[in-house]
């Protein structure tokens, strides 16, 4: 699902991959595969990774690339998606013989990927992230929740952790972002560090879960494309009123 860290956990196994050998130097290839729209770039891609050799292609949103085909719709369209397909599917098969490329793709829709990207010797290991669990949650707010800021005594983790049920790390990172923000808009401070309360995090939830499809504790269904509308009541608008008002004052 989406906001689960796939490509940053993808970035540390591709480093833990090289820990190895710290003196080579590895080309990194970021690509959507929503760019790759022509026969001819998937043919380019694989010709410059192995130019660039010892090198890492790292596919975003692959199911776009290898969309399941129904052999019922047969059209331009379609008969074109397969030439770019069928150009990658050779391209990587060329990997499996070249040890100095490694291919790594992600998806939010491992159910779209066509079958043919998913075979032994092209994209054959497959990891899952899930929406992060009780625990792992609880490490969110612990690790990322308290940098440059303290909590009050009504703020308990485990009403945090609670709360946020059903989101992923990216929403739990709005949440405390937000938070910060409100803290920040009201002048909220413990010393030199901002003072979250348990009134921050609740309106920072409800932002999150108000300009989220899902993110919330109704288990509802995500939709990572929706965008976020803007609302009169943005923290990050209150938190610039108030850096305004600030420097007006000091004018």
């Amino acid at each position: 699902p989406p906001g689960t860290g796939k490509t940053f956990v993808a970035k540390i196994l591709i480093s833990s991959i090289l820990r190895g050998d710290l003196q080579k130097k590895v080309t990194f290839l970021l690509v959507t595969a929503r760019h790759l729209t022509f026969k001819y770039s998937v043919k380019r891609l694989f010709e410059v990774a192995t130019l660039l050799a010892p090198a890492i292609i790292f596919i975003e949103d692959i199911d776009l690339l290898g969309v399941q085909r129904n052999a019922n719709e047969v059209n331009t369209a379609l008969g074109k998606q397969d030439e770019v397909l069928n150009e990658f599917l050779n391209g990587i098969d060329g990997v499996a013989d070249n040890n100095g490329l490694l291919v790594v793709g992600t998806t939010n829709k491992a159910d779209k990927v066509d079958p043919a990207l998913l075979r032994s010797r092209r994209l054959g290991m497959h990891l899952w992230y899930a929406y992060p669990r009780l625990e792992e949650r609880k490490q969110f707010f612990l690790v990322f929740g308290k940098k440059m800021a303290e909590w009050a005594p009504d703020v308990v983790l485990d009403w945090l952790a609670g709360e946020s049920e059903g989101m992923s790390g990216a929403d739990i990172t709005d949440v405390i972002a937000y938070a910060k923000q409100y803290a920040f808009a009201e002048n909220s401070f413990s010393g030199d560090k901002l003072l979250l309360t348990k009134a921050h995090f609740s309106r920072a939830f409800e932002w999150v879960r108000s300009n989220t499809t899902g993110g919330g504790k109704d288990g509802s269904v995500r939709d990572g494309n929706v965008q976020r509308e803007i609302v009169r009541d943005d923290p990050y608008a209150r938190a610039l009123e108030h850096l305004e008002a600030v420097e007006a004052q000091l004018r």
